[in-house]
């Protein structure tokens, strides 16, 4: 009996975010490998990451009648809701074709793939190859399985799988180093520890499965053949690498031998299962390493099942000889630590902190850099498994348990308390507090020099962002939002105290680039300009964009500004605003200008900002209540009859043809600034000095102001 020929199209919906990843997907090419090599199929694989970098993207194929079998790759829980719903977008176009979903959120819940409304005819849990293969032979046959749940079904020997068909790939080689320069490959499969955050336990098995030494080989040889590795970082992406030590030193030294034209090869391992002399087989074959440290504190690691009663002290003796060896033998590495495990405390975190800080303190020359983590609550780990015990006997608290079904992953799915002691907020403030100075110092120390050597200086400036305030304030900012939605409280995010801190922080970074770039302004001015909330005076989508030295809009067309920072440095500085001056400020928005202005003027002068548009009026009234020397008014007012009230400090917030014909008006040593266009069409920013001997007009340079709405 001939079987039906299956088309069957592997998918890839793209990751939640591509920034870490590297080029490659090595899981859709085995599982097409495997269908083409034990069924006949006939495969394609489409990644929509990839897809988008095509002049001419072929992402409509997905609706395409000719498939027969379309399996989804669901790699982690932040791509669920792309998963789920491109599926259901895939059946409504094609309601007879098979529709399958595997990956890590697959395989640790798969009931989120079987509901009524689910286009999914099966979910595969674990490795695909066995459980896809069986499908594809029924669908030759013209049947289907009963069981909608598949797996798992560990391959235990991966020397019977096929070799993999890189050709599959083919398609997206040309635009390979345009996503990264990085690629991988993995050589096992599996890992026997068991981490309490790790969602590897949901694939459903936990030995350790290598290729024999000669596949190994040949599988790097193949890869290499097919994409050239020249200059490129290739990441041995195991779960573990190397766990078998007669295997891991043969492996180094077939790699040393084959010679590869790679920058660098990079592996994740574990401290308690390498030896020192192993560093010198690493040295050789060109590798960095990447360790789970999780955390620097004993009675944390015993949490996160990095070691029992004695083992995890061991575990940190370990890294501390690591860091050593390492620097003696010149090989990169970098550790990552979890803060805010569910169980942290306080004072777990500032241990941690302390003996990090040891470790990378001590080591010299330093060839190793941090990266820190917020704690992320992952399905199928044993702490979703076990998340009752850690509510009760911790006062964990998980804030959002499915998070993947809502907006904002990235911030719903560390949104957890570690404990009765720790909250959230506290807990993201900490690590800022502590790590951040490790960090900086680690990328003053960090003092590696070989091969890909920026590479393995990278990941340290990329974490020093991470944790800068606009960083911080972007969380604090989600933490807001999810308060409200939840019904938990209804606060305003620019009037925390940690969020006003921080801004101040950022503004005065902000002003020392204004000052080196437009030059020096008076102490009272600069510290005018750091003190007064910016943020108060833009809607709080702008909040982190408030400290830098931009222009925000006040209204949605922009017809109004809130101008950049360095606008009122310059503008206050010529006017040389002072203590006891009447300043006028035409033009005024919500009132930020004249905030500045009170604190320069203080209670010996007098501040007036005028503002046609109604709306942005009464914000400027609701910003400036607390200021008592300053008069908001709405509209347009008789500019002759204000200016005689004796106002010596004037500025325009909008262009202007030409001077205003007040000028005989202003009293003597009176100033006025205005930007006004000049006969070719530039806008010209024009200080008037009115003294007793006259009136003096000088020009400083071009600006670029929102037009006299009063036209």
């Amino acid at each position: 009996m001939s079987l039906n020929p299956i088309d069957v199209l592997l998918v890839s919906p793209g990751y939640f975010s591509r920034e870490h990843f590297s080029f490659g997907d090595n899981h859709l090419v085995a599982l097409g490998s495997a269908l083409q090599e034990w069924t006949g199929a006939r495969v394609r694989i489409l990644d929509l990451d990839y897809e988008a970098l095509l002049p001419r993207p072929a992402n409509d194929i997905l609706f395409d009648s000719e498939f027969d079998l379309i399996g989804i790759s669901c790699y982690s829980s932040f791509d669920y809701l792309k998963s789920f719903y491109l599926g259901v977008e895939i059946r409504r176009r094609n309601s007879s074709v098979c529709l399958v979903v595997g990956g890590y959120h697959a395989s640790a819940r798969p009931s989120d793939f079987l509901g009524e409304d689910s286009p999914f005819d099966y979910v595969v849990v674990g490795e695909g190859e066995l459980p896809l293969t069986r499908i594809v032979e029924a669908l030759q046959k013209g049947e289907r399985l009963e069981e909608r749940t598949l797996g798992p079904e560990p391959v235990e020997d991966p020397d019977q799988l096929p070799l993999p068909d890189w050709h599959l790939l083919d398609r997206y080689l040309p635009v390979s180093s345009r996503l990264t320069n990085e690629v991988t490959l993995y050589l096992s499969r599996g890992c026997v520890f068991n981490c309490s955050f790790c969602m590897e336990a949901a694939k459903g098995s936990r030995t350790w499965r290598a290729f024999s030494l000669h596949r190994a080989e040949e599988e790097i040889r193949r890869f290499h053949q097919w994409i050239n590795l020249k200059d490129r970082r290739l990441f041995l992406s195991d779960p573990l690498f190397g766990l078998n030590r007669d295997w891991r030193l043969e492996m180094l030294e077939r790699i040393e031998r084959m010679a590869l034209p790679a920058g660098a090869i990079w592996a994740l391992s574990r401290a308690d299962i390498l030896e020192d002399e192993d560093f010198d087989y690493f040295k050789r074959a060109k590798f960095g390493l990447g360790f789970g440290l999780e955390s620097g504190d004993a009675d944390m690691l015993k949490i996160i099942h990095k070691g029992g009663p004695g083992e995890a002290e061991d575990y940190l003796e370990r890294f501390i000889r690591l860091a050593h060896r390492t620097a003696a033998v010149g090989v990169p590495w970098g550790a990552n630590i979890i803060v805010g495990h569910p169980g942290e405390t306080p004072e777990s975190m500032e241990r941690s902190a302390q003996w990090i800080h040891k470790l990378f303190s001590r080591t010299s020359p330093l060839t190793g850099f941090l990266s820190v983590d917020p704690y992320r609550f992952y399905p199928g780990s044993p702490i979703d498994v076990n998340s009752s015990y850690y509510e009760e006997h911790y006062g964990t608290c998980f804030y959002r348990p499915r998070w993947w079904n809502y907006s904002e992953p990235e911030f719903t799915s560390m949104w957890i308390d570690p404990s009765g002691s720790l909250d959230f907020r506290t807990r993201e403030r900490m690590m800022a507090e502590l790590f951040l100075p490790i960090l900086e110092d680690i990328a003053r120390k960090f003092s590696y020099k070989g091969y890909a050597e920026e590479h393995f200086r990278t990941p340290t400036k990329h974490q020093l962002k991470y944790l800068q305030p606009l960083a911080r304030i972007r969380t604090i900012g989600h933490f807001y939002l999810w308060q409200q939605l939840t019904g938990r409280e209804n606060g305003d995010v620019r009037l925390d105290p940690e969020v006003v801190g921080l801004l101040k922080q950022e503004r005065t970074r902000t002003l020392q680039d204004v000052i080196k770039r437009f030059g020096p302004i008076s102490q009272s001015l600069e510290h005018a300009l750091i003190e007064v909330p910016r943020e108060r005076f833009v809607e709080e989508k702008y909040l982190w964009e408030s400290a830098g030295d931009r222009t925000l809009p006040l209204l949605p067309d922009n017809t109004s500004t809130l101008s950049a920072i360095h606008a009122y440095a310059v503008n206050y500085h010529l006017l040389d605003l002072s203590e006891g001056d009447y300043f006028l400020e035409l033009g005024g928005g919500t009132g930020y200008g004249a905030a500045v202005a009170a604190q320069l003027v203080t209670e010996r002068g007098k501040v007036r900002t005028v503002e046609i548009e109604p709306q942005l009026a009464e914000l400027a009234k609701l910003n400036l209540k607390e200021f008592k020397n300053v008069e908001v008014t709405a509209g347009e007012v008789d500019l002759k009859e204000v200016v005689q009230e004796g106002y010596n400090k004037i500025l325009f917030c909008y262009a202007l043809d030409e001077l205003p014909d007040i000028l005989d008006l202003l009293p003597a040593n009176s100033k006025l600034a205005a930007p006004v266009r000049s006969p070719e069409g530039k806008q010209i920013l024009t200080l008037v000095e009115k003294t007793q001997s006259g009136t003096r007009i000088s020009r400083h340079g071009p600006v670029l102001y929102v037009a006299d709405k009063s036209e």
